[in-house]
Order: C-alpha cells, then sequence, then structure tokens
C-alpha cells in the first residue's frame, strides 16, 4: 500500500539533516544537521501540526545521530558528530536541555550511538572511523564512569546495534557462568567489509570478539539486530556499499548467511520492525 504523507515539518534548519528519532512513546521526534544543532518537536498534537519545544547547539560541526534513552530514567538524549564527541543531554524542565556528560575519547568522527537494553542500566554504545567503540555508563549514584573503550576494527566503525537481552538461562546452558545476569552483546559494522559480534564477559570487564561474519565487498554501512519476540535464534541484517543486505541467522551464536539480495547503488540503513498480525 502506498505511505500517506501526515504532515511536513519546515525546520529552519541551515545544514542537511542526517537524522530523526521519535521517543519511546512517539509523542517527540529529535532531528539533528550539519548546523551542529538538535531541535525537537512535539508531534503528539492532534492536528498533526508538530511544534518546536527546543533547540540545542550541540556540536561544532555536523550531528550525525541522535538516540533516546528508556523513560524510566527519565527525559535523556544522546547524540555524536564529526568533532569525535558524544554528548548525553537531559531535560531538566519541558524544553529545558542541559550536558549531564560528554567524551571526546575518539580520534575521529563519532559516526553511530544506541542506548543498550534498559536492563543493563542506562548505557550508551558509541562507534567511531577510528576504528573503536566506547560505552559510557551510569553509576546507582547517578555520576558516569569513564568510558571504557575498545578496538573493534582496524578500519572505522559505520554502525553499531544491541541485541535484544538474552538470558543465560534461556541458552540452553551454553554460558554456566552468572545465570542471573543478562547477556550484553553488541554488532559493529565496519569500512573493513565485516560485521562483529562482541559479547561483553563480566569476569574480566571487558568485550570479546564472538564473530566475525565476512560476505561483504565494501564498507558495512549498516548493521540491525532484529527485536526478539519469543525467537529461539537471532537475527542480524547488514548492508554496505556493494549494494547488498544480507540477513544472518543462528541458534547458537554462530551466525550463518541466508539471504543475498543485490542492487546497483550502496545501500545505507538496515531496519527491523514488527509487523501486526492480522
Amino acid at each position: 500500500k502506498m505511505a500517506t504523507l501526515l504532515t511536513q515539518i519546515e525546520t529552519k534548519q541551515e545544514g542537511m539533516i542526517h537524522d530523526a528519532q521519535y521517543d519511546y512513546y512517539g509523542r517527540r521526534l529529535a532531528v539533528c544537521s550539519s548546523d551542529g544543532i538538535i531541535e525537537i518537536y512535539d508531534v503528539s498534537v492532534s492536528d498533526n501540526q508538530p511544534n518546536k519545544v527546543a533547540s540545542i547547539k550541540a556540536h561544532t560541526s555536523p550531528v550525525w545521530q541522535v538516540a533516546w534513552a528508556h523513560p524510566k530514567f527519565g527525559s535523556i538524549l544522546a547524540s555524536c558528530g564529526f568533532d569525535k564527541k558524544v554528548v548525553i543531554w537531559q531535560e531538566a524542565k519541558l524544553g529545558d536541555w542541559h550536558e549531564v556528560t560528554s567524551s571526546q575519547d575518539h580520534q575521529a568522527s563519532v559516526n553511530s550511538i544506541v542506548f543498550a537494553p534498559w536492563e543493563c542500566g542506562l548505557k550508551l554504545a558509541a562507534g567511531s572511523s577510528d576504528g573503536k567503540i566506547s560505552i559510557l555508563s551510569r553509576k546507582s549514584d547517578n555520576t558516569w564512569e569513564r568510558p571504557y573503550i575498545f578496538e573493534a576494527h582496524k578500519l572505522g566503525v559505520n554502525a553499531i546495534s544491541w541485541a535484544p537481552l538474552l538470558n543465560y538461562e534461556e541458552m540452553n546452558n551454553n554460558f554456566p557462568i552468572e545465570t542471573s545476569r543478562p547477556l550484553q552483546r553488541l554488532a559493529s559494522a565496519s569500512c573493513d567489509g565485516t560485521v562483529r559480534i562482541w559479547r561483553y564477559d563480566s569476569q574480566k570487564n571487558q568485550f570479546t570478539q564472538a564473530s566475525e561474519l565476512k560476505r561483504h565487498q565494501n564498507w558495512v554501512r549498516d548493521v540491525a539486530w532484529c527485536p526478539n519476540i519469543g525467537s529461539p535464534y537471532d537475527t542480524i541484517a547488514s548492508c554496505g556499499e556493494d549494494g547488498s543486505v544480507y540477513i544472518w541467522t543462528s541458534q547458537d551464536l554462530s551466525l550463518i548467511h541466508i539471504s543475498e539480495p543485490t542492487r546497483q547503488a550502496e545501500i545505507s540503513y538496515a531496519v527491523f520492525c514488527l509487523k501486526k498480525k492480522k
């Protein structure tokens, strides 16, 4: 079916718009652009006319992505940009946003950010053109730990995606330790043509590589982990400059390729959605 245009937002932003993200409830929309500004719109009004409620001068260069935290942590938004920065913002009162923490530990543009599943606490992962991934975590006293950074690829990281939360008990006892703790996993897509799966080792307090997926012939532009709705296996999609989309599936974290559609031009984004059955 053809989609219906509900409304159009005239942002007045001076640069190219790179990302737009709804909050958890779909009531507010954050938009970021090359002018370094994030604008937030109230899109919950009944007449379908979005109302700009905030404008944040977030970065000194293009803002590539924004991400909303789960509402259990309050009204929190993260941003990343070409200026090598990751910034986490909090709304003190309606329309009044202030920086709560930031990181400039990367040596190149920060291209992708994503919050972990809320059960892991307030935790943000960021991928950079320097080939590294950083993890920013808030402690129980509401202060922030120093970013944990590890080298994920020799070339740049274009995209990252957190896996849906999975308990060790749900994995047929393949992981005998810490059965009460959730298994934290990340997927990263790189300019080196690979997707890598990272698993958190709580004994070593670090992320270690669990798998490497090789099929793309050029940069991997995006990676998306399918939401888990009771399925006994994982599903990941990746897309790249070679015009290919790959879908990988696994029952034991040993991911295998199952689909290979191709196109003439590069593919920049991969997103899973859940379709409601009739």
